[in-house]
């Protein structure tokens, strides 16, 4: 438990800190084309490393994800800026997964050593680095350095968030697998109310993807989600492509956090992921269905979280 207090704290204890962003314009990609990076400030031939500002103004899906009225960065969108960041080294662009693109198939290995917050709403510096280890499989990192008023960096970079991704020239195989019989729960009021209440999910707005409890037998949680976000993801862009889905990844988050509430009281949200397959492109404003399953009580990190469509498709 203080392993996962000290994730959802953050970096809290750097309040008094300025956190100031460098100005490095060595090389700018398309905010059109790809989300999470902004400049690239190194490279070889088997790495890279671009950093990213994230900016209130301009990042408007941090206000529907807050804590206490601090902005924090998703553990989905972790995972999508890492994903381009893998992509840039693959040949692939976010949302290429069609026209000649590699596909993005999965990630393993993922973790969140040290949330992000924006603390009294000042802008981060993220360093978003990929390197290459084999073919198609790429180990990346995000983290951030502190510096004071004049600029000066102080103490060592601090590891954020972590995976090994995968890509390939083909999409994977599709698969089916079968729902587990329906155990219906029943309960007052809404849904939105009683998923998205402040002591449970702490998110809402474009992240409010939870449109039923169909099923739930102590074990196992059976969630229909869905994508029905209109909003501006970021400033002036309702609809930027992205790799890896953040908004449903996002979804699995939460189902992970509901399923531990119902089980233990706590709301703590899942931050590390063994393994995660992409099977197809996830469509806005479709239903799915997210079947959440503990195989261990006691970690949160082994929760297993297969997609399916209303067909039994499955997803990632």
């Amino acid at each position: 438990m203080d392993q996962v207090l000290k994730l959802i704290i953050g970096d809290i204890l750097a309040e008094n800190l300025d956190s100031l962003a460098r100005s490095i314009h060595c090389h700018h990609v398309d905010e059109n084309i790809v989300s999470f990076l902004d400049d690239m400030v190194d490279k070889t031939d088997s790495s890279v490393t671009f950093s990213r500002v994230l900016d209130l103004n301009r990042d408007l899906f941090l206000h529907d994800h807050t804590m206490g009225d601090v902005p924090l960065f998703l553990g989905s969108t972790g995972i999508e800026t890492m994903a381009e960041v893998a992509g840039s080294l693959a040949g692939s662009a976010a949302g290429s997964s069609e026209g000649g693109g590699k596909h993005f198939t999965g990630l393993s290995d993922f973790s969140i050593p040290y949330g992000i917050k924006l603390l009294k709403g000042r802008p981060k510096e993220l360093l978003i680095q990929g390197t290459k280890i084999d073919k198609d499989a790429f180990e990346c990192n995000i983290s951030s350095v502190f510096t004071n008023p004049k600029g000066a960096i102080m103490g060592d970079p601090k590891r954020h968030y972590q995976g090994t991704y995968r890509f390939s020239e083909n999409p994977l195989a599709p698969k089916k697998i079968a729902l587990p019989l329906f155990s219906p729960v029943t309960f007052e009021g809404d849904i939105q109310t009683l998923a998205y209440h402040p002591s449970r999910l702490f998110m809402f707005g474009l992240f409010g993807t939870i449109m039923d409890i169909n099923s739930f037998d102590g074990i196992t949680l059976i969630t229909t989600l869905e994508d029905k976000s209109d909003g501006q993801f970021f400033k002036g862009v309702k609809d930027p492509k992205f790799v890896a889905a953040p908004i449903l990844v996002d979804a699995m988050f939460q189902t992970g956090g509901l399923l531990e509430f119902f089980t233990s009281s706590r709301t703590v949200l899942p931050y590390k992921i063994y393994s995660l397959n992409f099977y197809g492109n996830i469509q806005k404003s479709k239903s799915y269905y997210c079947i959440t399953r503990n195989k261990i009580k006691t970690s949160l990190a082994d929760l297993n979280f297969p997609w399916l469509k209303k067909s039994g498709s499955l997803y990632p």
